[in-house]
């Protein structure tokens, strides 16, 4: 064939054979041998988009190249801000709660922002890259979960994305929501009356939970199980959004789905078929986690932990593994312990204050004055941020900080007018701002005083190998170990041997 690469067409037989041959183990070079005359780059490229075009999606081939380079990653986030506009990192780790529901560790994220800011479509933009796993129950009766059990079976939850929309004002739905994220089990059974019969929903198997509010759940229990997240309200993701919104205005028609999403969706449905997995953390005991000062220490170390094994799962090819007793079992590396950290440190107090940065920006301008001074009028605050928090945004921010007692006020004489009094100190405020930094400009992760040297934790991760996969592998040997924890210092995927089996 010579044919010009714009203008040539394959056909569907030939289409047919290749991607026959790619299923059953070929290479691209090994399927186009004998049976597709091209030489040129450009043609390549044109074969394969007609391929990609019948296939129905990327070439698996090429996702998997994609997978053991690394090269995915880059491929999802440039789908994460196509699909949505800003909010890198909360999107960022909304993207991996998704991937943890094949992970023995979920976690559930609950973006917090005042009304119509975009929490709910970061979480709806989650969709087409989950799509098979994505459940939506958008203002769902809890009884449709025990008649979806009795029609799909216990397991119709395992694995899967559980979207519920703002779930603050639904008490019916929080009975069930305890047990479904409750972290300490992957089973659920739950007792009702329906149609004046006791009922039991039995469920083997829990799903992520995705879920948004402009408050708090009120019940302390479920409420400490969601890991609050920001959502960017300033100035510039406004004009952000509007530039995207203007330029979707100008299009005459809907183009079709952006391949990019289909490939990050492809590389997402490799990355978590064969689930689900054990994600071991031997790397743990070495963190300094007084360092962290959470607020809510115990709750807060899980979800810490829970980034640390989705971002491994995410990478999980070059990653060691192996298999424990019929069940696929992944290694963190110190990278995805640093990852973690960073995204973790760029949440800020929202995800115990769940206050977001304008909310933070409002209280920054507020003085702490108590009773040596004049208490700030409402109108001084807006002309101290005027240019970087919208006048209307100011008396909402004002109203969720009275209700947090992080402000106090008075009233100024005058119907609805109040002087405001921050409480907070000056010392915790400085370490409640959220950061507008660059997740770069985070350190890594802190370490105990025995492990600050790259040395004494390759010797931590050594023993703990010893000790650990000689019960996986009767041949392995401490020269093994040394190598898995080379490895697992730079996060690069096992060679081979007894630890990947």
């Amino acid at each position: 064939m010579s044919a010009d690469a714009s203008t040539r067409k394959w056909s569907k037989k030939t289409l047919y054979e290749v991607h026959e041959l790619i299923g059953q183990g070929k290479n691209f070079e090994e399927a186009i041998a004998g049976r597709v005359d091209i030489a040129a780059a450009e043609d390549i490229a044109a074969f394969k988009a007609d391929l990609e075009r019948f296939s129905g999606g990327p070439l698996r081939a090429d996702l998997d190249a994609l997978l053991m380079t690394g090269g995915h990653v880059e491929v999802i986030r440039s789908a994460l801000d196509v699909l949505h506009v800003g909010d890198g990192n909360s999107k960022w780790l909304t993207m991996l709660a998704c991937v943890a529901a094949e992970s023995d560790e979920r976690i559930h994220p609950f973006p917090c922002a005042a009304t119509r800011m975009g929490k709910t479509h970061m979480l709806e933009s989650m969709e087409p890259l989950f799509r098979e796993r994505f459940k939506r129950y958008d203002g769902s009766s809890p009884k449709n979960l025990y008649y979806e059990a009795d029609r799909d079976g216990k397991g119709f939850l395992r694995g899967k994305v559980a979207y519920f929309d703002e779930i603050a004002d639904r008490e019916d739905l929080w009975p069930i929501l305890k047990k479904v994220t409750d972290s300490n089990s992957d089973r659920l059974e739950h007792h009702t009356v329906l149609e004046k019969k006791a009922k039991t929903l039995e469920l083997e198997g829990l799903p992520a939970v995705l879920t948004a509010g402009m408050k708090d759940v009120t019940d302390d229990k479920i409420n400490g199980r969601f890991m609050k997240l920001p959502i960017d309200e300033t100035l510039k993701q406004t004009s952000d959004i509007w530039d995207f919104s203007a330029e979707a205005a100008r299009e005459l028609r809907r183009k079709s789905e952006n391949p990019v999403v289909v490939r990050a969706r492809e590389l997402l449905s490799i990355v978590m078929e064969g689930g689900p997995y054990r994600v071991l953390v031997p790397l743990a005991p070495c963190v300094d986690w007084a360092k962290f000062e959470f607020e809510q220490p115990r709750v807060d170390q899980r979800n810490f932990l829970g980034i640390v094994k989705a971002t491994a799962l995410l990478d999980r090819h070059r990653r060691p593994a192996f298999i424990d007793d019929g069940h696929p079992v992944v290694v963190a590396s110190e990278s995805d312990l640093n990852e973690a950290y960073r995204r973790w440190r760029a949440i800020g107090p929202t995800a115990y204050i769940k206050l977001d940065s304008m909310a933070f920006a409002v209280l920054k301008a507020i003085p702490r004055v108590g009773k040596s001074g004049p208490w700030k009028p409402t109108a001084d605050i807006k002309t101290k941020l005027e240019g970087k928090v919208a006048p209307s945004t100011v008396h909402k921010k004002l109203d969720a900080l009275f209700e947090r007692g992080l402000v106090d006020r008075e009233s100024a004489g005058r119907y609805n007018e109040w002087l405001w009094d921050r409480v907070v100190s000056d010392d915790r405020l400085e370490g409640m701002t959220v950061s507008t930094e660059s997740l770069a400009s985070f350190y890594g992760i802190p370490w105990k005083a025995d492990f600050k040297g790259p040395t004494g934790r390759k010797q931590e991760v050594e023993e703990w190998a010893v000790s650990t996969l000689s019960t996986v592998s009767t041949g392995f040997e401490k020269t093994q170990a040394a190598g898995l924890a080379e490895r697992m210092m730079d996060g690069q995927k096992p060679a081979g041997g007894a630890e990947e089996r």
